[in-house]
């Protein structure tokens, strides 16, 4: 009778370490599981870093082309502005 006792009572501590221990590995992988996670938030960031300034340098271009244009724009209409003037104005 007392080899059952003993037995039962074994057993049961060896189940509780057993969940214990699962209970551990549980947790250690949530842990690097939230490890790799976060380090994968800091290739993301540097990669959007970068993303930012080829979109600003884009941006800058466009800023550049849009002003030359916009220029050569104003130059024409002056020079058209001057022509229309010159031949057909009214004259007294």
């Amino acid at each position: 009778m007392t080899e059952y006792y003993t037995m039962k009572n074994e057993m049961a501590a060896r189940a509780a370490l057993m969940v214990r221990a699962a209970d551990e590995l549980l947790k250690l992988t949530h842990d690097l599981k939230e490890f790799l996670i976060l380090h994968d938030f800091n290739f993301l960031s540097s990669a959007i870093e970068s993303a930012e300034g080829k979109a600003d340098k884009k941006m800058n271009e466009y800023v550049a082309k849009y002003d030359a244009l916009r220029l050569d724009t104003a130059s024409m209409i002056t020079d058209i502005d001057k022509e229309l003037n010159e031949h057909f104005s009214l004259r007294q």
